[in-house]
């Protein structure tokens, strides 16, 4: 878990050293699942920016003084809510920071009256089993079969699986040609069923 130090904090357009401060970790773990999203540090400056200055809510983990991430969600339909993005300084992965900012920015929409929370990963690395594939010749027969084809390198979709988000869907060639774009969804609100 994160030390006790750690602390979430909003992020606004106003706040250049700690954009500044953000920008090689935005880099950095972009590259990881995404690496042509984030390619300059100028790219990832105005997706800071422009993420701030947006609807919503955006916030960053710092501990101590130093910043370990962001992430950011806005309303994309009456009563959902998309989640992007959320980058952690990879250098940090596995330590619970994540999963700090995801509940703390679905605690944060749930309270402006958002029932789902929606989130995308793309393959751009090809890691999974949807990569290079021509997802329109059968696209649920490959989500029931979707996997990650290298354990060891794994996935981002895992990490949202984790957190409690489920697989809804998949965008195929989102990102070009044989780079689809996994779709998760997970509930804000208690459910009641009819």
């Amino acid at each position: 878990m994160p030390g006790t130090d750690a602390r979430l904090v909003d992020l606004s357009p106003d706040d250049g050293a700690l954009i500044e401060a953000l920008v090689p970790i935005s880099v950095r773990a972009a590259a990881m699942n995404a690496p042509r999203w984030l390619p300059t540090p100028e790219r990832a400056r105005a997706e800071i920016v422009s993420v701030a200055a947006g609807p919503g809510v955006c916030r960053a983990l710092v501990e101590g003084d130093v910043p370990r991430g962001w992430a950011g969600a806005a309303p994309c339909h009456e009563s959902a809510w998309e989640l992007h993005p959320l980058l952690v300084d990879p250098d940090r992965h596995g330590g619970g920071l994540g999963r700090r900012l995801v509940a703390d920015v679905e605690r944060l929409a749930a309270a402006a009256g958002a029932l789902t929370m929606d989130v995308s990963t793309s393959d751009a690395t090809g890691a999974t089993t949807l990569s290079g594939v021509d997802l329109f010749a059968d696209p649920l027969g490959a989500l029931a079969r979707l996997d990650v084809l290298d354990p060891a390198v794994g996935h981002a979709f895992r990490f949202w699986q984790r957190a409690g988000y489920v697989v809804v869907g998949v965008l195929p060639d989102a990102e070009g040609l044989g780079v689809p774009s996994i779709r998760l969804a997970k509930p804000l609100a208690v459910r009641a069923h009819r």
